[in-house]
């Protein structure tokens, strides 16, 4: 293969050459368009013919790493369904996501791991580029402010920053939110979207300012989300995320001037998360080219729209309350362009570190890696005999991702090459079958690797990860020693929604 892009490179230089010779000598730039375009097909197809031949290149050395994966889960007797998770590759995609954030600080998303031994140890990578985590809800929040707090502080140097990204009206979290909010070295923000919100907040502080136990007022801090899909057909339809209904200059007003006129609310900053941008990918194995196509042009006007809408919310926010704490915006899909966004002071990612399966299909995924495999073993074989149709049948299933339905959230079978989920069935609810190729030799005791199509709800399946390192050069998985700190949020007996 690498023999083949060698030679198709240079015959297209040879030809290049031939036809500017003629140009220039013979024909006086009869042919100078033409040339030109010959050279800019020939950049084009050096650069894909490159790009198509290092993802061949790591697909052999991961499939290598997998192979030798396979054989050490087998001998080692842990049980299964168990999840493996590859530090080398997190490593690299921690390095990686870190450099494209450029001046951006990152908050991770707590959501997309689960495992505050992961978060851990991808901030404990690079301290100084992470200004916190954001949370999906006020009680995870409280969670991951006993967890993490004994190692946030001496390693990043700063208190813990934890924005809870969606909104609540619920007493018990509010309640909880105003503790934590009164923890030292603990500092938190509610995430608000409309008046009703923002009064359900100050409902909570009086009460507590009036009751028997409240001695001093509670200031709790805010942040205000703004749609940030994109309007088309005169605003007729939007494209993104439609969960908030602040979508503009006036919008965010009228919440700013409603969080004035409290005394226990403060409004510290604003998300503008561009969700058709940075949760889309770019080219899937299904989609056909015109819709490929057609989702670039969306991002392209998408982050023309939302960069101007950032800037026009935050000039006017801060005329109100004055300099703001953090604007945040963009994701993992979307970390290059949201670095260029000059109102954007913080950038949401996690997924990206983990890389799960539906990250792949993204243009700035080309240098990470998959972190995540769950491995099933196999228990039973049927037609073992036949030569063409032949099954295996694996114990535990489920895994699906959440989302819209369809088979994109469905994992993928990493290892062995050759096996494929029955159409009929998918991964099952405690037992998963796959349709086994011509050439495959499998057996119960075998196992199968997968990969999730998302990284962090998969985690609700397990008590724990299982770290391991693969030894490049003697082809070997060693696994890291398990002191507990790649427990779950199941394995701490944590169960948020």
């Amino acid at each position: 293969d690498r023999r083949r892009v060698v030679r198709r490179l240079l015959g297209a230089v040879v030809r290049t050459g031939r036809l500017l010779w003629m140009s220039l000598v013979r024909h006086r730039h009869r042919h100078a368009g033409v040339v030109v375009v010959m050279v800019a097909v020939m950049v084009w197809a050096a650069r894909r013919h490159r790009s198509a031949w290092l993802r061949m290149k790591k697909s052999r050395e991961r499939e290598r790493m997998l192979a030798a994966l396979a054989r050490r889960v087998r001998a080692s007797g842990i049980p299964l369904p168990a999840m493996f998770a590859d530090m080398d590759a997190l490593e690299t995609n921690v390095d990686d996501l870190t450099t494209k954030a450029g001046p951006l600080r990152i908050r991770l998303a707590s959501k997309s791991f689960r495992v505050p031994g992961l978060m851990e140890h991808i901030v404990r990578r690079s301290p100084g580029k992470f200004v916190g985590f954001m949370c999906y809800s006020v009680p995870e929040a409280a969670f991951l402010a006993d967890a993490v707090r004994a190692w946030w502080g001496p390693v990043t140097q700063r208190a813990l920053d934890l924005l809870v990204a969606y909104p609540t009206v619920q007493a018990h979290d509010l309640e909880l939110a105003r503790a934590l909010t009164q923890q030292a070295g603990v500092v938190l923000t509610l995430m608000v979207d409309c008046v009703q919100h923002v009064e359900a907040i100050e409902r909570v502080c009086e009460r507590w300012e009036d009751g028997d136990g409240g001695a001093g007022a509670v200031c709790i801090r805010v942040a205000l989300d703004v749609d940030a899909s994109l309007p088309v057909m005169w605003g007729l339809v939007r494209l993104g995320a439609k969960r908030s209904p602040v979508r503009g200059v006036a919008d965010a007003e009228c919440v700013a001037e409603c969080v004035l006129r409290k005394r226990h609310v403060q409004l510290v900053g604003f998300m503008a998360y561009e969700a058709q941008v940075a949760g889309l990918p770019d080219d899937q194995p299904e989609d056909p080219p015109l819709y490929s196509w057609a989702v670039r042009l969306v991002k392209h006007l998408s982050m023309r729209h939302v960069r101007s809408l950032r800037a026009r919310i935050a000039a006017r926010l801060e005329e109100m309350v004055g300099p703001l704490q953090f604007v945040n915006g963009g994701g993992t899909g979307s970390v290059t362009s949201t670095a260029r966004d000059r109102s954007v002071t913080e950038i949401a990612m996690g997924s990206g570190f983990l890389q799960s399966q539906l990250f792949d299909y993204y243009h700035n995924a080309n240098a990470r890696q998959p972190v995540l495999y769950f491995a099933l073993p196999v228990t039973r074989c049927s037609d073992a005999r036949s030569r063409r149709s032949r099954w295996a049948t694996c114990h535990s299933g489920g895994f699906v991702a959440s989302g819209a339905c369809g088979e994109d959230k469905q994992p993928v079978v990493a290892y062995p090459p050759g096996l494929q989920p029955v159409s009929g069935e998918g991964f099952g609810e405690v037992q998963t079958p796959f349709a086994v190729h011509v050439g495959l030799d499998i057996a119960p005791g075998d196992v199968v690797l997968c990969r999730p199509a998302k990284a962090g709800e998969i985690a609700e399946r397990f008590s724990r990860y299982v770290p391991f390192r693969y030894h490049t050069e003697s082809h070997t998985i060693h696994f890291v020693v398990d002191d507990g700190s790649f427990r779950t949020y199941r394995g701490h007996g944590q169960c948020f929604f």
